[in-house]
C-alpha cells in the first residue's frame, strides 16, 4: 500500500477520517473501512504503473 492510518490522519486529521469511515456512528476511525479504501487506491494506482 503506498499509505496507512497515520499518513491519512497526518494528512486529513483524525475529524476527516472518523467522518469518512464510521459507518457504525462510533466516534472512532474504522480501520477495516479505511484499510480497505486504500486497498483499493493502491490497486488503481498499480493498474497505471503495471
Amino acid at each position: 500500500m503506498y499509505a496507512n492510518r497515520e499518513d491519512m490522519v497526518r494528512a486529513f486529521g483524525e475529524r476527516e477520517c472518523v467522518s469518512l469511515t464510521d459507518r457504525n456512528y462510533t466516534g472512532q476511525i474504522d480501520d477495516d473501512v479505511l484499510n480497505g479504501a486504500l486497498v483499493q487506491a493502491s490497486a488503481e494506482i498499480d493498474g497505471y504503473l503495471c
